[in-house]
């Protein structure tokens, strides 16, 4: 899609997204909205090395909405200052910032520990009362 790749403020971003809606709306667009819709999906799984994976398939309007609400928060990131254990491939650090922007989104006390963690380099584990954060959770992996 020709938007995709482009920066765009986030007035250009929502006239972006009306405009996607309104040519969705025209002709058989609402139609092929629903069968869109239908066609969502999500998935997750554990890889060989242990790693989450995520991957979802979403129609044009949600697609949007999540690619913009993902943008801002990783420009917020970056505004903040990226951690140096970030990596140095621009493509790489570009999907690692969209990982740290998704978990932030979705687990914000979670982003907010490991960024502040790396960040400001204070790698304490408690709650800052003294009580650990690991709550024992192997979840039977012995």
């Amino acid at each position: 899609m020709w938007w995709l790749g482009r920066r765009q403020t986030a007035t250009a971003f929502r006239k972006t997204v009306d405009d996607v809606v309104r040519k969705v709306c025209r002709d058989d667009g609402l139609e092929k909205l629903a069968r869109q819709r239908k066609q969502a999906r999500l998935r997750w799984w554990l890889d060989g090395d242990g790693i989450w994976n995520l991957a979802g398939k979403f129609d044009p309007v949600a697609g949007l909405r999540l690619e913009g609400t993902l943008r801002n928060e990783i420009e917020r990131r970056r505004a903040s200052g990226v951690p140096s254990e970030a990596p140095t491939d621009p493509l790489e650090r570009q999907q690692w910032l969209a990982a740290l922007a998704l978990v932030g989104l979705l687990c914000p006390h979670e982003a907010t520990e490991h960024f502040a963690n790396h960040h400001d380099h204070d790698h304490r584990n408690d709650n800052g009362n003294g009580n650990s954060n690991d709550h024992g959770n192997d979840h039977g992996n012995d």
